[in-house]
């Protein structure tokens, strides 16, 4: 776990700084990946995170409950602080108040990833069903890392806006710091058994919830976006799903 904390710290932190080094930085960029990630991510939740939830849980009916509900809390925080893929909204908000909707979800993320280390670890006699979650957990990680790295280009933009190129890495810091303080945060606590099993699936399926919102809308507003790249746009999308759906496979 401590591999995955450090990849999804430092790589998006040097994406976030190439836009501090460089000011004019391409948006075709940030949709390049967001369109190629949010594909990803997309297939990641529907054909591995969701199906985890629901064969963990023993009532089915209250993890699709929580579910529901982190769908519906991502839905709020995208109205009222934006979200990655319409950056004009993005440039007239409050950078401080997308910088904490953005670190609740990606903390989340990191609670999500270290219960999943969890689970994999008790299954470990079970060799079988144990290779399959840990090249579950390899394809989760990588759609985060995959989300993270435009969403630390937004976030740095989004402060450049208002605020110094010191300011500007200071938010960067604090947005990539989420995940990893999440997942350290979760280890402890399930180690010195503060928070229970019931807690991590209880966590799981409301991250679920967020992703599917995501996922989705990232998912159809690079199918359905009107512009002159679109066939680009469709590639990548296209990409992302092969490749999710080739992990899975071999996985």
């Amino acid at each position: 776990m401590e591999i995955w904390a450090v990849v999804l710290f430092l790589i998006p932190l040097s994406a976030g700084f190439l836009v501090l080094r460089f000011s004019k930085f391409s948006e075709q960029y940030f949709t390049d990946l967001l369109s190629f990630g949010g594909a990803f991510l997309f297939v990641i939740t529907l054909l591995h995170l969701l199906p985890e939830v629901f064969s963990q849980s023993l009532d089915v009916h209250q993890s699709g409950f929580w579910v529901l509900l982190g769908f519906l809390v991502q839905v709020g925080f995208d109205i009222f602080f934006g979200s990655e893929h319409n950056t004009n909204k993005l440039l007239k908000i409050s950078p401080i108040s997308f910088l904490i909707a953005i670190f609740f979800h990606a903390f989340t993320e990191g609670g999500l990833l270290a219960f999943s280390q969890d689970t994999a670890h008790i299954g470990e006699e079970m060799h079988a069903h144990h290779h399959h979650h840990e090249g579950g957990i390899l394809l989760l990680s990588f759609a985060i890392l995959l989300h993270k790295i435009p969403t630390a280009m937004i976030v740095t933009s989004v402060f450049l806006v208002r605020y110094t190129k010191n300011g500007a890495f200071i938010g960067l810091l604090i947005m990539v710091s989420a995940t990893p303080l999440g997942m350290f945060l979760h280890e402890y606590l399930a180690e010195n058994h503060i928070i229970s099993t019931n807690f991590g699936q209880t966590l799981s399926a409301l991250v679920a919830g967020s992703f599917l919102h995501v996922a989705s809308v990232l998912f159809f507003h690079s199918v359905h976006e009107q512009t002159t790249q679109r066939i680009r746009q469709a590639s990548l999308v296209g990409l992302g799903i092969a490749i999710a759906i080739l992990g899975e496979l071999l996985f």
